[in-house]
């Protein structure tokens, strides 16, 4: 595997025990069969409030929660949010969207693609809803750059693998171009 493994935190899936019968009744009712499922790509979920996107932005460091992605034979079958209280964890949101799970593939697929080194990175996800950006963020600590992609693909360039640097400047550029809007977006 090329990114580290969160698995000591499977503890912290428990809960998701409780919607399995309601996302299996939802599968079956739009056709699909539930196989013996199983849960990977754990990640913790950062994020990133507008206000604190500036030029001296920096990431958070403490992870808001944790996702899971469970799958079976046939693919995706949800992404679980979970808190990160280990004696008492609750779930917050399961959601089925089949185009995010496809976006959040092509994203894994762009990271890995430009790690070619051996160092493992922490996969993370960073949100930054004012922006309605959702990144995959490839972490290592110990001085070796950190590595973005946007999970949802707006235009071209958002194909691109950022460093810090460069992703931090997008951030920037997006909230400018928000903050041009202003008064154009209606409810």
């Amino acid at each position: 595997m090329w990114f580290k493994d969160l698995s000591e935190h499977e503890d912290l899936v428990k809960p998701i025990a409780e919607i399995k019968p309601l996302l299996e009744k939802y599968y079956k009712d739009s056709g699909r069969v539930i196989f013996a499922s199983e849960y990977s790509m754990l990640h913790y979920r950062y994020i990133l409030p507008l206000k604190q996107i500036t030029k001296q932005t920096k990431l958070p460091v403490k992870p808001t929660n944790l996702r899971v992605l469970e799958s079976d034979i046939a693919g995706p079958i949800a992404f679980h949010e979970v808190s990160l209280v280990k004696n008492k964890p609750e779930l917050f949101e399961t959601f089925m969207d089949k185009r995010f799970f496809s976006d959040f593939n092509n994203a894994v697929l762009r990271l890995k693609s430009k790690e070619k080194d051996e160092t493992k990175g922490e996969i993370r996800q960073l949100s930054i809803p004012a922006l309605n950006v959702d990144a995959l963020w490839l972490h290592y600590g110990g001085g070796k750059v950190d590595k973005f992609v946007l999970i949802r693909e707006f235009d071209l360039k958002d194909k691109e693998v950022y460093d810090e640097n460069k992703f931090l400047i997008l951030l920037n550029d997006l909230k400018y171009k928000m903050g041009k809007m202003k008064g154009q977006m209606g409810a």
